[in-house]
């Protein structure tokens, strides 16, 4: 058994330290994080990979427990599916006013495709998209459909948005990151 504390760690770094103690052979892991984030952020990892993961409370930071016996697998494999970036609230550069109708019109658009992608990713002014009420309807419908919505959760905290997200889930930079690099990726 590994113990770990990663208290005041910035996301990605608990689920990096993690991922590095299991590549190294360790099956059961004992994880002290002080916030809801990296708690949340270790818990989809786990699962990502069918981890046993419990947790509990325990004076004010939460004490996470893992358990595998097997070698930790990547989210994907190379050519599941299609990625969709989206890096900002507006297509193109240009007119904002006239980016933004881009966009949703996009987003419209791409429900009617018989071709969905597998995941969306939302970063920077991309995540005011999963938190307005008139571009979220069109994420919602897709989240229906089976995309997987990655919203940055830097993101989301830096545009005081944390508590304002309406579509996707909120994600880490190295869940992020492990779908741009394993699968076909195309920038909008």
């Amino acid at each position: 058994m590994i113990f770990m504390d990663l208290t005041g760690l910035p996301c990605p770094q608990p689920v990096i330290r993690v991922k590095k103690a299991l590549e190294e052979g360790n099956n059961y892991l004992e994880i002290i994080v002080d916030n809801e984030t990296a708690l949340n952020n270790l818990l989809r990892f786990a699962s990502s990979r069918n981890i046993t993961a419990s947790w509990m409370v325990e004076e004010g930071n939460y004490k996470i427990k893992l358990e595998t016996e097997m070698k930790t697998q990547p989210i994907v494999k190379d050519g599941q599916g299609k990625t969709l970036f989206l890096s900002s609230r507006y297509l193109g550069k240009g007119d904002d006013e006239l980016g933004e109708l881009l966009m949703k019109s996009f987003l419209n658009t791409l429900l009617q495709t018989s071709s969905l992608p597998e995941t969306l990713v939302l970063m920077n002014t991309g995540v005011q998209l999963a938190c307005d009420e008139n571009c979220c309807q069109p994420l919602k419908k897709l989240e229906e459909m089976g995309v997987n919505i990655l919203v940055c959760g830097t993101c989301l905290k830096y545009f005081n948005l944390e508590n304002e997200l309406k579509a996707g889930k909120i994600s880490n930079m190295f869940e992020i990151l492990e779908y741009l690099l394993l699968r076909d990726v195309t920038t909008v």
